[in-house]
């Protein structure tokens, strides 16, 4: 039976090996990287409750036999068939990934019916189910050093604690919807007058939610902005506007208070990934939505979209934006520039989706050419997944660093140096012991 294979193009490869003649083991396994869209692994749809069996040596130690051992998931497929079951990600230290042990934590993620494709026994997943997996093993992941970028300096906005307020509602109507209409707040602790980040997820416009994209919060909010990741409603369930008109009552409720919340109202920046950073351009550059909120294009600081959609064609993708010129021309971000947006950094990877780089290149050119503050940015060794897991990981990343530096430019976000400490945990300082009464803890004799 050949070997079949779940690919996102430009991104990871996992390869699913059937096991044995019963389908048993549904194993893949992985770690994180410093290597970017570095995911491979062995695996085989299974039945439901089906065991797993530890390969004799996972894939990236045998490509990278230097690295230190790092913490391991492991993901099983429960379930039967492909489109009747789920991804369970089980995280735990090497030491606990054991047959018949227990791993310290275990999430399910579904695999919505549209991201699967089959075609003469390969199964080619789209890149929703993989992100899925990724962002949840990174939730799942402790503090650590992996993932960090190499960096000859690294520049932060702090070191703030971060709270969390979490399912918000910012529609509460009658056609409201219960799942899709809220948001999620990560906070600062300490002091007021925040910049804000507003972060929309990605997904196709069909897939995703803002419980994926924790980590962007609590990263942007440890480096004191203050940061809104919202969700929003799904295609085929809406098409456009729907997408857009829930981004920007949801951005409405934030100008309208964030304030209480230590953030300030004239210091927001949108930004999101894919389908996200679509969202975010459209947001900065049609301003028929905001209006709808008594809002204009005045009342976005900034707009740093990260490999987005910028322009469509009638006859594509109808079933997000619509049949017809007029649809695909309202829902293209390029179509809508007329020289009153915000400043823009527009963000793509090296590896990006087809078409990603040109786009991004068109709306920083007619940006240009209506005088707006505009950069355009490649960030090297990404592709579309990676660049945006690789944020959520560190502000060492290049994708966060020049987020923040954009930020700072226009706000009273003061960055500097990130302490060696935080970085070469040799160098760390010993720390008071809790006890408030106590001296300084100093070396034990």
């Amino acid at each position: 039976m050949p070997t079949a294979c779940w690919r996102v193009r430009c991104g990871p490869v996992i390869y699913l090996k059937p096991l044995s003649s019963a389908r048993q083991g549904t194993l893949f396994t992985g770690g994180p990287s410093t290597t970017p869209g570095n995911l491979s692994a062995a695996a085989a749809p299974g039945p439901t409750n089906s065991t797993w069996q530890r390969p004799s040596k996972p894939p990236w130690q045998e490509r990278h036999r230097q690295w230190p051992a790092p913490p391991r998931w492991v993901a099983r497929w429960r379930g039967q068939g492909h489109r009747n079951g789920y991804l369970e990600i089980n995280h735990g230290n090497q030491a606990e990934t054991k047959p018949g042990k227990a791993l310290s934590s275990s999430v399910r993620v579904a695999v919505p019916d549209t991201a699967w494709h089959i075609n003469s026994g390969v199964v080619m997943i789209r890149q929703y189910a993989v992100f899925c997996a990724i962002s949840l093993v990174l939730v799942l992941l402790p503090a650590s050093g992996y993932g960090q970028d190499a960096a000859q300096t690294t520049l932060i906005g702090g070191q703030h604690e971060v709270s969390v307020l979490a399912d918000i509602p910012y529609r509460e109507d009658s056609e409201a919807d219960a799942k899709k209409h809220k948001l999620d707040l990560f906070l600062p602790k300490g002091g007021t007058g925040f910049p804000v980040l507003f972060f929309i997820h990605g997904g196709g416009w069909t897939s995703g939610d803002r419980k994926l994209y924790t980590m962007v919060g609590n990263t942007f909010a440890r480096n004191g902005v203050a940061t809104v990741v919202i969700s929003y409603r799904l295609s085929p369930g809406v098409q456009h506007p729907g997408h857009i008109t829930d981004v920007a009552k949801a951005y409405a409720w934030t100008v309208k208070n964030i304030a209480r919340h230590g953030g300030r109202p004239d210091r927001i920046f949108v930004s999101g990934q894919s389908a996200g950073g679509h969202l975010a351009a459209l947001l900065a550059t049609n301003a028929t939505f905001l209006a709808v909120e008594n809002l204009g294009l005045k009342d976005i600081r900034g707009a740093m979209p990260i490999s987005g959609i910028y322009t469509f064609r009638s006859g594509w993708m109808d079933r997000v934006i619509g049949k017809g010129k007029a649809a695909a021309t309202s829902a293209s971000p390029l179509s809508h520039v007329n020289g009153v947006e915000p400043p823009f950094l527009i963000l793509y990877a090296a590896s990006d989706f087809g078409g990603c780089e040109r786009m991004s290149k068109d709306l920083n050119q007619a940006l240009e050419k209506k005088n707006i503050e505009t950069s355009c940015v490649c960030i090297p060794d990404r592709n579309h997944i990676s660049i945006m897991y690789r944020l959520m990981l560190s502000e060492a990343d290049p994708t966060t660093q020049a987020m923040l530096g954009f930020i700072s430019r226009h706000s009273e976000l003061k960055l500097r140096p990130r302490p060696e400490s935080d970085t070469n945990p040799d160098k760390k300082k010993p720390t008071p012991e809790k006890n408030p009464g106590a001296a300084p803890a100093g070396p034990k004799p």
